[in-house]
């Protein structure tokens, strides 16, 4: 008589029709009963192995045990799902689940014919208070569904220190027409939370989610891109957070990465986006490398999800030495976007939130926790380290190294940020991008990106005498400080000083600065207005660095500008405009008015004095330097007068700006163009 040996592998998994969750994976042998904490928002796994030897051509039943016990404290209760997996070709050694109803053989024992081999399952509620519900037949063996079938579920359990437990045995039988060998076959259970739950076609889709749908709950939504479902949540800081790693690109992508489905601008299609995934790392920064990760972190709860370099993660828009400070496009959703890093950016914010609690970013969701997880790194080779470390792409660059990105660092005892290689291949994490408070922009340009309502949402959000630092996208590591000031606008509280026109990176464009779409200035023109002396020219532009830091407001002095540089080329003598357009302010800002109606008259009158003016905007002032001026000669005047321009004509050659000097305030003046002044901004 032959036999053969049956394994029976038995592994609780989360589909990816249901949801992407989080489990803790353990092994069991028979007959053990093991507790499974599971919150209601997550799902925890279990694997338990059986072996019996069954006799050719006859049926064996009661093969190993396993029981499940289920916590949750969720009113909306859970559900179980069961499937058999495994391949349904004969000849090999791997058991199939039934076709066949319950009624067939399998469940009484009589002997199927045919080259195959099947299996069963049986299923028995443990009793007590929260015994669960069984599907109808599974109280008897029944065939191994071949397709997700809800086999246990109970309504609600508000009680969190007692499961609701379930056991289950198997039942094989084995055709005499195969040969005597080792035959496995496993069975994958799956805990939802709640009972009835959603599938992807009725999920919210990330593209297109609201952000009124994100709250402190935890949500699944799906990703259209590949229907990836995660898990997100409104944390303290009041950001909608993914709370999975993003895991876009483990399987092979079969639309294109788009600005209608991906956070980017020009087209990735998909065969170029899926020949970037590899097994490992090379540590290049000029093309794209990812690597899927396989396991689950037994802290936090959750899957590894996939490293990517910052080539992959920018969506190729940064690499090699670029020179970009920040990436406006990544791999994130449409609508969503990498967190800002570096000091004072969301990341950097988060952890403070949190106390830079270690524990807080590595806890799982249900236990109040960011569920960030140990999922290592790659450089040049495999992935390494998980379980000890974890690292978090940012969207902006650590500092003037070229090659140099900010990322979120995790260790087992430490919250803290760096800058890493974008070559190095790290963890992603998506944020929704909706713009509510000055918090959320990086550049001051990011104004110009936003609705009237969302403008208004940021302003709205500011406090009074307070400075707020941005960015300037034209040049590298330049920022500004803004503030919302007495008259009630958002301006610039220091002077434009940018002049670093060293490559093409700060040509004026009418993405960057508040210039026509059709009059582009490249950086060479830029770099020629650079002097070191003015000679009042009318027609050609002149910009004067000045060297040192106004000793009230503890700015540095900035640029003095003629009006042709000022006004971006567009103010002439031969022009008889009477207000510019367009000027040398950031895209979505602007020089304000002048003259008796012009809005720095309107910014004395609420300041009134001197004194105020000129005070620092921590103790209430608007922070006007005495950067000096120019006319036809060296700038002088520093550390005692100050002249910011306006945007409004005066008569044929002078235009309206803003006088200032230790006794004398005259926000009525006017001066030739030829003049060099200063220039403070206002939003738009």
């Amino acid at each position: 008589m032959s036999y053969k040996k049956l394994v029976l592998g038995v592994i609780l998994l989360l589909p990816a029709i249901f949801m992407q969750g989080a489990y803790a994976e353990s092994t069991t042998t028979d007959n053990i009963s093991v507790n499974i904490p599971v919150s209601c928002s997550m799902t925890s796994t279990i694997g338990s192995a059986h072996t019996a030897v069954v006799e050719l051509g006859t049926y064996e039943d009661e093969i190993g045990e396993t029981t499940f016990s289920v916590f949750c404290n969720d009113a909306g209760g859970f559900a179980v799902y069961a499937v058999g997996y495994s391949d349904n070709t004969y000849g090999n050694t791997v058991m199939k689940p039934s076709v066949l109803d319950a009624s067939n053989g399998i469940v009484t024992g009589t002997a199927i014919s045919g080259n195959t081999s099947n299996w069963a399952m049986k299923l028995t509620a443990v009793s007590g208070t929260y015994a669960p519900t069984l599907a109808t037949g599974f109280n008897n063996y029944h065939a191994i569904p071949n397709e997700y079938t809800k086999v246990v579920s109970f309504a609600a359990n508000t009680d969190s220190v007692s499961g609701s437990s379930f056991k289950s045995t198997y039942a094989a039988y084995v055709s005499q027409a195969q040969a005597a060998d080792t035959y496995t076959g496993k069975v994958k259970y799956t805990i939802v939370h709640p009972s009835t739950p959603a599938t992807p076609e009725n999920l919210s889709v990330m593209q297109n989610f609201s952000p009124s749908e994100c709250t402190s709950t935890p949500t699944r939504v799906v990703d259209n891109r590949d229907n990836h479902i995660y898990t997100i949540q409104r944390l303290a800081d009041d950001h909608c957070w993914m709370m999975d790693n993003l895991d876009l690109g483990r399987e092979d992508l079969t639309v294109d990465l788009t600005s209608q489905n991906t956070n980017l601008v020009t087209t990735i299609s998909a065969d170029t986006f899926n020949s970037w995934r590899t097994t490992e790392g090379t540590n290049t920064t000029a093309t794209g490398e990812f690597i899927p990760l396989e396991g689950t972190d037994p802290i936090a709860n959750t899957t590894y999800g996939t490293l990517y370099n910052y080539y992959v993660a920018s969506a190729g828009t940064v690499y090699g030495d670029n020179g970009a400070i920040k990436t406006d496009s990544d791999i994130c959703p449409a609508g969503w976007r990498l967190p800002t890093g570096s000091t004072y950016k969301e990341y950097y914010s988060l952890a403070i939130i949190y106390n830079e609690s270690i524990n807080s970013f590595r806890s799982p969701i249900h236990g109040g926790g960011l569920a960030f997880t140990f999922s290592g790194s790659f450089g040049n080779g495999a992935p390494s380290d998980m379980g000890n470390t974890g690292k978090y792409w940012g969207a902006n660059r650590m500092n003037d190294a070229v090659d140099y990105m900010t990322f979120l660092s995790l260790t087992k005892t430490m919250v803290s940020h760096g800058g890493g290689g974008r070559g190095y291949g790290y963890s992603i994490r998506c944020i929704l991008d909706e713009p509510k408070s000055i918090t959320n922009l990086v550049h001051l340009q990011d104004f110009s990106k936003l609705s009237e309502e969302e403008k208004s949402l940021v302003v709205s959000s500011m406090q009074g005498n307070t400075n707020y630092e941005l960015m300037d996208s034209r040049y590298k590591g330049v920022s500004y400080s803004i503030a919302k000031l007495k008259d009630g606008n958002l301006w610039m509280t220091s002077n434009l000083g940018a002049i670093d026109v060293s490559s093409s990176y700060a040509s004026y464009i009418n993405t960057s600065t508040n210039i026509s779409e059709n009059a582009p200035i490249s950086y060479t023109t830029i770099r020629n207005w650079v002097k070191t002396s003015g000679s009042a020219t009318l027609t050609g532009g002149e910009q004067i660095y000045i060297n040192g830091t106004d000793t009230l407001s503890g700015n540095p002095y900035g640029t003095l500008y003629n009006y042709y540089a000022a006004s971006a080329a567009t103010i002439k003598t031969s022009n008889n405009s009477s207000n510019a357009l367009y000027d040398s302010c950031p895209t979505g800002w602007r020089l304000p008015t002048g003259g008796p109606s012009g809005e720095l008259n309107t910014l004395v009158s609420n300041y009134g004095t001197i004194a105020l003016l000129r005070a620092p905007v921590e103790n209430g002032g608007a922070a006007m330097d005495f950067a000096g001026s120019f006319y036809s000669g060296t700038p002088t005047g520093q550390g005692t007068v100050s002249g910011y321009w306006s945007s409004t004509r005066y008569d044929g050659t002078d235009m309206y700006y803003l006088s200032l000097d230790s006794s004398n305030v005259d926000a009525v003046a006017h001066a030739n163009r030829g003049n060099g002044f200063s220039v403070r901004c206002i939003l738009k």
